[in-house]
């Protein structure tokens, strides 16, 4: 085949020399080389297998047009999938396909074995859901333990005010900071707790400009957070906006460990009671959820719109073509 290609390939490079050849080849040059590298590199593939002991080669699992058709179908979900709607598709993709495979072009009569399959299905993602909820769960506990173990000699009792301080930035910790109190109510449940944690408008400094944008929204509903809590998570947002300041974030897998780490080396207030030392562990975690959250949406955003971007252009020269 090799000899055959090289041939076609050596005559279509020298036409000017045949003048018997037609003036025009079945394929181009493009395609033709194309396909000479691919039989090449098939056929060192089948060899490097060979010589490292398998007795067969499946050539047509080299086939790309198998997952070019898996990643066409998981863009007709969703054109610009983040990590976790892509991990959502994949698994819809995953069981869908199998069942349809079973319930529709088996060759099954008796509908007790259809429902036999079907929960066997059931039986097995319940197993691994449980399993995946068990595991997180660990981790969770792990990363609230190492948080607590390292933060726990590292508690000052006053933070420096920031002069250089983003007033908008403040702004926007101090009224997450409320979201926090209001959401995860649970940890207010301690007296003791909740007078570290929250506090009254009535209490906050006369020049504690944090606090403007939350008193102008409030109408009595909206949680104050209090002035030790402002400043604890004004540094774990300072360990934040660093960390997302890297391009790389985004492909490194433990980012969010990472980012744990980095916040447990800080000094920060303690805001709980001696009883309930685990509650700014979790008070962080839950943060750095809701930012992780926050950043994963900027930047499908920021996709989203260079896409629309280049559709736009691509329209407007197909006009003027």
């Amino acid at each position: 085949m090799m000899h055959v290609l090289n041939v076609t390939f050596r005559l279509f490079s020298e036409k000017e020399k045949y003048p018997n050849l037609p003036s025009k080849m079945f394929t181009s040059r493009t395609t033709l080389l194309s396909f000479m590298m691919n039989v090449r590199s098939t056929i060192a593939l089948t060899e490097e297998c060979l010589n490292a002991g398998y007795i067969t080669v499946l050539s047509g699992k080299w086939n790309q047009d198998p997952i070019e058709r898996f990643f066409g179908i998981v863009r007709s979900f969703d054109n610009h999938p983040t990590c976790h709607s892509w991990l959502q598709i994949f698994r819809i993709l995953s069981l869908y396909n199998p069942v349809k495979t079973v319930l529709k072009n088996a060759n099954i009569d008796n509908q007790d074995d259809r429902l036999r399959i079907l929960v066997s299905y059931k039986t097995c993602l319940i197993n691994k859901f449980r399993q995946c909820e068990s595991t997180s769960k660990e981790v969770k506990e792990s990363l609230k333990d190492k948080l607590l173990k390292e933060l726990a000699v590292r508690y000052v009792d006053n933070l420096p005010k920031d002069v250089n301080s983003d007033l908008t930035i403040d702004e926007l910790v101090y009224d997450l900071c409320g979201y926090l109190l209001k959401t995860r109510s649970s940890v207010l449940d301690c007296p003791n707790c909740k007078s570290l944690l929250q506090t009254s408008e009535m209490e906050l400094p006369a020049d504690f400009a944090a606090a403007d944008y939350t008193l102008a929204r409030t109408h009595g509903g909206l949680k104050l957070a209090s002035v030790a809590m402002f400043r604890t998570f004004r540094v774990v947002e300072n360990v934040v906006i660093e960390h997302f300041k890297s391009a790389s974030h985004i492909y490194v897998r433990d980012s969010y460990q990472e980012c744990i780490s980095k916040i447990s080396l800080c000094n920060v207030m303690p805001v709980s009671c001696e009883d309930h030392l685990d509650t700014l562990p979790f008070l962080i975690m839950e943060y750095l959820q809701i930012r992780f959250h926050f950043e994963s949406k900027r930047l499908r955003n920021i996709e989203l719109s260079k896409s629309r971007i280049n559709v736009h252009a691509y329209s407007k020269l197909a006009k003027v073509s």
